[in-house]
Order: C-alpha cells, then sequence, then structure tokens
C-alpha cells in the first residue's frame, strides 16, 4: 500500500502517465531478507540451551536407578534422551515431531 502511494506520488510529480505502474523491486528484497533473518532467529530461539538440557537430563534421572534392573536400563534410557533432543532441536515443528513419536 505504502509502495502504491509513494508511485502515485511520483508519477505525479513527473507527470508520468497513471497506467504505470511503480514496482519498488528493493523493498521487497529487503523484506524478503528481513523476513528470512526473522524467521532463523525464531528457529535458534526455539532450540533447547545446554542449560535447559542439562534440566531435563537431571529431571529424568530423579527416582531412577534404584533397582537393579533400572540401573541396567539407565544408560539406554539417558542416550535415547539425548538423541532425541537432539533430533528435536533439528526439527522445526516439535509438536508434529512429538506426535509421530507416539
Amino acid at each position: 500500500m505504502e509502495s502504491q502511494l509513494k508511485g502515485n506520488q511520483i508519477s505525479k510529480e513527473w507527470g508520468i502517465s497513471s497506467n504505470y505502474k511503480f514496482d519498488l523491486a528493493e523493498n521487497r528484497e529487503v523484506r524478503l531478507i528481513l523476513d528470512s533473518i526473522e524467521e532463523n532467529i525464531w528457529r535458534q530461539c526455539g532450540k533447547f540451551t545446554e542449560e535447559e538440557v542439562e534440566y531435563i537430563q537431571e529431571m529424568y534421572g530423579v527416582l531412577r536407578g534404584n533397582t537393579k534392573m533400572d540401573k541396567a536400563w539407565l544408560q539406554v534410557d539417558r542416550e535415547s534422551l539425548n538423541e532425541f533432543i537432539e533430533t528435536i532441536n533439528q526439527y522445526e515443528d516439535r509438536a508434529k515431531l512429538l506426535e509421530e513419536c507416539k
């Protein structure tokens, strides 16, 4: 809308036919670049930090390893949890990933 108003203003000032349509491509290019940067920042902010991963691992370990069987499987479970966190940090739609894991 803004570019159209600017185009109309330039048309009047320069005496250009009103049939001519201005396409201010540089504005569109800048907008696309900014949209791309914003999306990348959004994705990076959605990833688990090292602190969050450690907290999740601590929560996962609560009341674990009390029995011989649980001790035997604890390391396997931790490796599985780490693999899951690594996978989910690379996935764009975590809710969809969780649905696929069911």
